[in-house]
């Protein structure tokens, strides 16, 4: 609901309905959320006071460096000091390697590959020192390195990792980082050398998602159908059809989406593309989806084609 409200542009009914989340880590979660929303609509100040009352202290940092990347020089070497300081609130120490990359992401970003380069050693040391299964901490640090230009540091680090399953599981998430940042070519080449079968289906899903937010939709199309594995490929290809709507053509992206053998993600998806739809044919997916039981995915739908409803139901969650 919360999302909702904010897609049709009620933010202080999002806001209200965020902070009533009883569970502080969940609040947390999707108080960032919504700083992100406030920062893609360039509402900077709103976000800006959103983040600084987030309580998690991991949630305050991801919220600051999300700003930080949205802000002028100044402002944003402000920030990130005053996300340096929340860090040593961070206790987990697989955390506190997400927090200290993502603060050295920004000051990448900023231009200050030293300081970056200090703040990723630190994050190494961190990981290092973490008891048991590390390769996602050492994934986010290798992930940092690359990014600071130091590619060979990076691929060593990667292969010392020397537990089979622990290097897959570290290779899918830089995979994925590499997509996320647009190098697609490179992530690919990546995923097809991974040799266990879920992390390398896994990291071919990441790529193909990539290259679906990308707009390169027939290449992300024949990558899916490469996926030999029924579930990973119901939950890949759930972000084609929303694509295909986002261009018009809307007979296509239902084809596609009904095409899709897991129910949840189907209904996911039929969802999505209802969003971009005509209202009769919104309408005649939402019913389609009641009908399923599946009503928490027909709320952005709604959003957009009665807004009155979507604010009853909130009004009604508010009172009760």
């Amino acid at each position: 609901m919360v999302k909702a409200a904010a897609q049709y542009g009620d933010m202080d009914r999002a806001e209200t309905l965020a902070h009533t989340i009883e569970d502080e880590e969940h609040r947390a979660r999707t108080m960032v959320e919504l700083v992100e929303m406030m920062v893609h609509q360039s509402d900077l100040a709103r976000a800006e006071k959103l983040a600084h009352t987030i309580a998690t202290p991991y949630d305050k940092v991801n919220a600051l460096i999300c700003l930080a990347e949205a802000t002028d020089l100044n402002h944003a070497h402000r920030l990130i000091a005053h996300a340096e300081t929340v860090i040593h609130e961070v206790t987990d120490p697989n955390a506190r390697v997400r927090a200290l990359t993502a603060i050295a992401g920004a000051v990448i970003a900023c231009g200050d590959r030293s300081r970056a380069h200090d703040l990723i050693g630190r994050a190494e040391q961190v990981a290092l020192g973490i008891s048991g299964s590390r390769a996602r901490a050492l994934a986010r640090v290798v992930e940092a390195i690359d990014l600071n230009g130091e590619r060979e540091r990076a691929e060593n680090l990667l292969a010392e990792i020397s537990d089979p399953y622990e290097h897959a599981q570290a290779m899918t998430d830089f995979v994925e980082a590499l997509a996320w940042r647009g190098d697609v070519e490179r992530a690919e080449e990546l995923a097809k050398t991974i040799g266990d079968y879920d992390h390398r289906w896994q990291a071919v899903s990441h790529v193909a998602r990539a290259r679906i937010r990308s707009g390169d939709l027939s290449r992300a199309e024949a990558l899916v159908h490469t996926i030999d594995d029924e579930y990973r490929l119901s939950e890949t290809m759930a972000s084609l059809p929303e694509a295909i709507a986002q261009k018009g053509d809307l007979d296509r992206a239902e084809n596609v989406a009904r095409g899709i053998t897991d129910p949840s993600w189907r209904t996911s998806s039929l969802a999505a593309v209802a969003v971009h739809a005509d209202h009769d044919r919104a309408r005649r997916i939402v019913v389609e989806i009641l009908h399923e039981g599946e009503w928490p995915k027909t709320l952005k739908v709604f959003a957009k084609i009665a807004p009155d409803v979507l604010t009853a139901i909130t009004d009604e969650f508010l009172a009760g």
